[in-house]
């Protein structure tokens, strides 16, 4: 009889272990999942502040494009090539 008494109580310290592990281990996978949440909102924001820098750089370097290209509509073809050959030099 007191075996018996003593193997219940060890069944509900282990299941009272079990339910406080559970909720330790739940409390855990809560933190960790806010820190991951919290990551790649900052992520997220880093990506769309790229996008918008490299959106202005096409803006800006389509400008400057059209540009080059108005000033060269105005000169001869052979001034231009010799432009592009000084320039490459």
């Amino acid at each position: 009889m007191t075996l018996t008494v003593i193997l219940q109580i060890l069944s509900l310290i282990a299941g009272a272990a079990g339910v406080l592990f559970g909720y330790v281990r739940h409390q855990q996978a809560k933190a960790t999942q806010a820190t991951a949440t919290a990551r790649v909102l900052e992520l997220e924001k880093a990506e769309a502040k790229a996008d918008a820098a490299a959106a202005k750089a096409r803006v800006d370097a389509t400008a400057v494009r059209q540009q080059v290209e108005t000033q060269n509509a105005a000169k001869s073809p052979q001034e231009v090539q010799r432009e592009m050959d000084q320039w490459r030099m």
